[in-house]
């Protein structure tokens, strides 16, 4: 079941599979509403506005007034206005809901006149539209993506260049916690690497030697050239995280793939297989990254999220693409969580960003407190008349507490799915999840 307020913000409830998933969106105006949609008791008084400015209404009240003082007339549609976190919404019957208490202005349009009612809402945090049902509730917690203090990089840690040539899987696997390894600029590295744990509590960071792209801002084609790139030659990840890998951030670095054929994953973080949470890998950000395909191979997925607090930030993922299966930017089904997407471009033909699908391997555990903001999310015209498989660009089957907000969406059309830009639906293989 699917619940909706109308306005500024706009937040939804789905109450299976997924949970407590809140978009936000600037200036949403919904649809007109029809005569017939439109009960004869939602009416508004034009000549008592003044009057209703001062009215104030608890949460399951209904404004019900005559208009003009004669009598009924079908609402149009209204557009709800939203004070700092305030989300207030009058429905088609005239009755008041609130996410979160506050006031606001409530603005109806009935035939071609606009009017306005003050509204102060008295409500708990738990209350939404209707009975029986839970508030859309935002993630309770985020990943930590600030550069690593100090004390996690060791002050006595060590600096490990990596010079074209040199061997990066012995780098991997020799850093500590607390230690850096420092790609060559213009360097080329191929294989399938692993990222190994580490004991420590500090952190690794694996980045190029000179980052052209400043923290805080996103990569695109003026920050690529020069980048170290990381090449895999095969249908494996370029990099992946080892059993309970945590602690890494990889920074300012290229990686691709070279081999015409279909490749599974550019990096894997989680194989979605783990059997225990432990075996995930936790703390593990990507951060001013160049994550992408070729023109014409297929790439089933550019980044795999199945862990706990993985992040990807300012960051660029493009040629995620596949024909007669889905492929995605993002994608991840088999961890808790928390996931941060924040800042990125990402083109996905399937999907640019997708939780769930696949089951879990550990039962119970959903993909939850999932934070997407400030993402562009494109998918290049060039990939119409049937050249890849496009579905949504944004599709949640399995996930709780998930924040969508001040994302752009670019280009979608109809092809292998109806045409849903952003989709839910409770899915999964073997109905396990």
């Amino acid at each position: 079941m699917l619940s909706w307020i109308a306005g500024q913000s706009l937040a939804l409830v789905v109450t299976s599979s997924v949970a407590g998933f809140m978009l936000s969106c600037a200036d949403h105006t919904p649809a007109p509403m029809s005569a017939q949609q439109a009960p004869a008791s939602v009416m508004i008084d034009a000549t008592r506005l003044r009057a209703l400015d001062s009215r104030s209404a608890r949460v399951g009240d209904r404004v019900s007034v005559a208009v003009n003082g004669s009598g009924a007339a079908p609402v149009a549609h209204s557009m709800v206005s939203v004070a700092d976190t305030t989300v207030i919404f009058i429905d088609a019957t005239g009755t008041v809901h609130a996410l979160r208490g506050g006031s606001t202005w409530v603005r109806w349009t009935i035939g071609n006149s606009r009017d306005s009612v003050y509204v102060i809402a008295r409500a708990s945090p738990s209350m939404l539209m209707g009975r029986g049902q839970n508030a859309p509730q935002p993630p309770r917690t985020t990943v930590d993506v600030r550069w690593p203090s100090a004390m996690s990089l060791a002050a006595r840690g060590r600096r490990w260049p990596v010079p074209r040539g040199g061997d990066l899987q012995a780098a991997l696997n020799r850093a500590s916690s607390g230690d850096e390894i420092l790609l060559a600029r213009g360097a080329e590295f191929t294989g399938n690497f692993v990222l190994p744990p580490k004991t420590g509590s500090g952190w690794v960071v694996l980045r190029a030697d000179s980052i052209a792209t400043p923290a805080g801002v996103r990569v695109d084609s003026s920050m690529v050239a020069g980048m170290p790139r990381v090449i895999t030659p095969n249908a494996d990840a370029a990099i992946r995280a080892g059993a309970g890998a945590r602690r890494w951030r990889l920074v300012g670095f290229e990686v691709t793939r070279s081999s015409p054929n279909i490749n599974y994953g550019l990096i894997v973080l989680g194989a979605g297989n783990e059997a225990s949470v432990a075996q995930m890998p936790s703390e593990i950000v990507l951060d001013r990254m160049y994550i992408h395909g070729t023109v014409a191979a297929d790439l089933q997925r550019c980044v795999t999220f199945n862990g706990v607090a993985l992040a990807a930030i300012d960051s660029w993922l493009s040629d995620c693409h596949g024909k007669g299966f889905d492929a995605q930017g993002i994608v991840g089904w088999n961890g808790p969580g928390p996931f941060l997407i924040e800042n990125n471009r990402i083109e996905g033909s399937g999907q640019a960003i997708m939780f769930g699908g696949a089951d879990p391997s550990i039962t119970n555990v959903s993909p939850s407190d999932i934070t997407i903001r400030r993402n562009y999310l494109y998918k290049p015209m060039s990939w119409g008349g049937g050249r890849w498989s496009v579905k949504a660009t944004f599709e949640l089957k399995h996930g709780r507490r998930v924040l969508f907000e001040g994302n752009v969406l670019e280009n979608h059309w109809a092809d292998a799915q109806t045409g849903f830009a952003i989709l839910f639906q409770t899915l999964a293989d073997d109905n396990r999840s």
